[in-house]
């Protein structure tokens, strides 16, 4: 009982720090596609890594696997001229945890999310046919995703797949393109 209570915060501290693209993508992610089109994104990650429990003991340390990986399906639309879209995200996470006899682990549907993004400037809203010859500009966007506390989660285990609370994440992001869409700065 005394190890336990002794990593909890460390299991804690392992699950919270998980890799956030797998919830909603990269901040170089924007909506380079035609409008009225659905899109389909997997992203998986997987980390990782070796505690020591505390700053000076080297002997009995905390190790941590996560695996997360995400569905998001993506609807492309005309927002005043602008590319944009609504995506729904749906994320799964394996972690498993141990360090001396205390073993941990949990499996499951984390925390859905949804995503709003629009293309600020450099994204215009193209048909298909109109797509097909763009060729891509500097450009910036703006995504926002809330997280909802929906995913498996129990109260009284040290080890969830999902946080249970909810989360608002705008993003902004801004990519110099140089020569005609072969490089992003």
């Amino acid at each position: 009982m005394y190890i336990y209570l002794r990593l909890y915060p460390l299991v804690y501290l392992t699950a919270a720090f998980l890799p956030i693209t797998a919830l909603c993508g990269s901040a170089r992610d924007y909506l380079n596609a035609p409008i009225d089109a659905w899109l389909g994104f997997y992203n998986a990650g997987y980390s990782s890594s070796v505690t020591p429990e505390d700053g000076m003991d080297i002997t009995s340390d905390v190790r941590a696997n996560v695996l997360s990986q995400s569905f998001m399906l993506t609807r492309t639309m005309d927002y005043w001229g602008r590319t944009g879209g609504l995506s729904l995200v749906l994320p799964y996470r394996y972690v498993e945890t141990h360090s001396g006899d205390f073993r941990a682990s949990t499996r499951g549907i984390s925390d859905i999310g949804m995503l709003w993004q629009i293309n600020l400037f450099g994204g215009p809203a193209l048909s298909r046919e109109q797509f097909r010859s763009f060729i891509p500009e500097t450009f910036s966007s703006f995504h926002f995703y809330l997280g909802t506390p929906l995913g498996e989660y129990d109260a009284h285990s040290a080890l969830n797949p999902s946080s249970n609370r909810w989360v608002f994440s705008p993003t902004v992001n801004y990519s110099y393109t140089p020569d005609q869409g072969w490089t992003w700065l």
